[in-house]
């Protein structure tokens, strides 16, 4: 493996996660001549989710106490200033409702100046959305830490980030299992998001769930509210922005899946149930797929 040395600061953004991303190497956190000086949630779930993987206390990751507290406060942790959730562990769907809640209540409180018509969209979108991501780390990862997952309201530039973060198999694993000419995880990864890879429908525990779908519902919301996405699989990421969707091939493996989003105040005023038909709809001649059964 690599030897990377940093000196100086770092800095783990949505914007750079691509470039920082051999700081997440199998090395100890103490052996890294570096100080993180800020950290988005995406950069901050990736932190927690590897240093649970690979056995390394928080208390190593070179970090200011602002940033530690969110990775040690648990999801009940109300801030001063409820403007960020701190890493919530997420390991099987029964712990879903309650984190989602307990995101979104968070956010929302950054949304009182909105009107009660887009609160309530709103609202309705991080809903589902977390709830979507947070059931597709049970259900698909595999990761024997689970998922990590964070909100965060910046009030400087008005925008919403949601990270999630697993150390589980990644998305090439699951797709080959039902469409094993799928070799690459750049393939999976677009396979996933594809609309024609719709909702199967198996049990657990005595209810349904719905698998396969919520990587296309997520990419419908983010193109009409003008956001942002990041999927990482394994050795490769996703980015989409304004719609267009560009591939880095990554200088390691992250082993695992992170999926992130952020969008701004600006654009939240939208239907949720106009969106939602759109993302109902199957074209004519299309057929739905069944995935990760």
């Amino acid at each position: 493996m690599p030897n990377y040395t940093y000196n100086g600061t770092l800095e783990l953004k949505f914007s750079n996660i691509q470039e920082q991303i051999d700081f997440f190497s199998e090395s100890n956190f103490s052996d890294i001549n570096s100080d993180i000086s800020w950290s988005e949630p995406i950069g901050t779930v990736m932190l927690k989710a590897h240093a649970e993987a690979h056995g390394i206390s928080v208390e190593t990751i070179p970090c200011n106490s602002y940033m530690r507290n969110m990775l040690t406060f648990g999801i009940d942790h109300q801030p001063t200033k409820p403007t960020y959730t701190p890493v919530v562990q997420t390991i099987s769907r029964s712990q879903t409702e309650h984190i989602r809640n307990a995101l979104v209540s968070t956010i929302m409180h950054n949304f009182l100046a909105i009107s009660p018509a887009n609160q309530d969209d709103l609202r309705k979108y991080l809903n589902h959305m977390f709830s979507e991501l947070l059931n597709n780390v049970s259900d698909h990862s595999f990761s024997e830490v689970g998922g990590f997952a964070m909100a965060q309201y910046y009030e400087t530039h008005k925008k919403v980030q949601f990270a999630i973060a697993d150390k589980g198999c990644g998305f090439l694993a699951n797709i080959q299992a039902k469409f094993p000419d799928i070799q690459t995880e750049e393939e999976a990864i677009l396979k996933a998001m594809g609309k024609a890879v719709t909702a199967s429908k198996n049990y657990v525990y005595g209810q349904s769930r719905n698998a396969g779908y919520g990587l296309y519902t997520l990419e419908t919301i983010l193109s009409h509210s003008k956001g942002s996405l990041i999927i990482i699989s394994n050795d490769t990421m996703l980015k989409m922005t304004a719609g267009e969707k560009i591939i880095y091939k990554l200088p390691i493996s992250w082993n695992g899946v992170v999926v992130a989003f952020e969008f701004f105040e600006e654009n939240t005023n939208y239907d949720f149930e106009q969106i939602q038909r759109i993302w109902g709809s199957v074209d004519e001649g299309e057929e739905e797929e069944n995935f990760f059964l």
